[in-house]
């Protein structure tokens, strides 16, 4: 078995939750994150 594939998957799958969450929190609350995001964009 390839250690390489495995790594690989873990990391995709992690990706994918972390996309699937901030999806989550994005659709929770749009406008606020949203412009949270933007804020901090211009702040720094």
């Amino acid at each position: 078995m390839d250690s390489t594939n495995l790594t690989a998957e873990a990391t995709a799958d992690s990706i994918l939750q972390g996309l699937a969450r901030v999806a989550y929190l994005l659709n929770l609350n749009p406008s606020d994150s949203i412009t949270d995001a933007n804020d901090s964009i211009h702040n720094s």
